[in-house]
């Protein structure tokens, strides 16, 4: 995952290694056995991640962080 976040800067008030894609990432690179990005398969990641709204009392779809848009698109996936 350091390879992915490599030339990621803060743009967020946390740091870049802090979200949950980053856990989630580094999980799949993990059960997968990929150690290098290159072989991370380009445009066959997706990415989803959704918010409590106390107020409506539901879930809802938002896209990632500053932090998280730069390294997802460097490896070729989307949010969906």
């Amino acid at each position: 995952m350091a390879k992915v976040l490599a030339g990621v800067t803060q743009v967020e008030e946390w740091p870049v290694t802090a979200c949950g894609e980053v856990a989630a990432m580094n999980a799949y690179l993990n059960s997968t056995g990929i150690t290098d990005v290159s072989k991370i398969p380009r445009d066959t990641l997706y990415f989803h991640a959704q918010t409590w709204n106390a107020m409506a009392g539901k879930w809802q779809a938002r896209s990632g962080c500053g932090n998280c848009r730069q390294w997802v698109t460097k490896i070729g996936a989307a949010w969906i």
